[in-house]
């Protein structure tokens, strides 16, 4: 038997709305900054889906209340406040009140990532992947190369004398410099 999920109750549309409608106005030091998307789904509108489909629908208005203010107050990813604490602190709040524990997320379409990556902040498993090859990359660049090189870079190893990170880019660069060179250099 399924659990119903507040997102099938209610949400406070608002609230969300208005974050949603404030993410689009910063355009340094945000992850929408990192490549603009035509269809950039909002962090705010993300975090608050993803929250409303863990959480269990309300079983009075006291509670439909707490699970709004809940969503409410987490709309803001400040960049002031410490991240890792803020995602830590939202985490145990949903294990507390979620419908699941340890919760799987997959998005086939997760274009730049944002749905995954307000699952991860959650405390979910996230798995994402997209057609778009454009919105793959950004996708990859939101989700899984902060967690392949956040070791490397809290705590550089040299490699050659440089980050791997760097390192591979470098490399990759090179490669793709050379392959257009030589297709193109007809033409210039």
């Amino acid at each position: 038997m399924s659990v119903r999920r507040l997102i099938e109750d209610s949400m406070p549309l608002a609230e969300i709305s208005e974050h949603s409608a404030r993410e689009k106005s910063i355009v340094y030091g945000h992850i929408s900054a990192l490549h603009r998307w035509w269809a950039r789904r909002p962090l705010a509108a993300a975090r608050a889906v993803t929250m409303a489909a863990l959480l269990p629908a309300p079983r009075d208005e006291d509670e439909r209340r707490t699970f709004h203010n809940l969503i409410s107050d987490n709309l803001d990813w400040d960049l002031g406040r410490d991240p890792k604490k803020q995602a830590a602190d939202l985490r145990a709040i949903m294990r507390q009140h979620a419908a699941i524990q340890n919760p799987k997320i997959l998005d086939p379409f997760a274009g730049g990532g944002a749905l995954p990556l307000e699952a991860m902040r959650l405390g979910a498993e996230a798995h994402a992947t997209d057609l778009n090859p454009v919105a793959h990359l950004v996708e990859l660049a939101t989700l899984s190369y902060p967690q392949m090189f956040a070791r490397e870079l809290n705590q550089p190893t040299e490699w050659n004398g440089e980050l791997r990170l760097v390192s591979e880019i470098r490399k990759w660069a090179e490669v793709i410099h050379k392959r257009v060179s030589d297709d193109i250099r007809v033409y210039y």
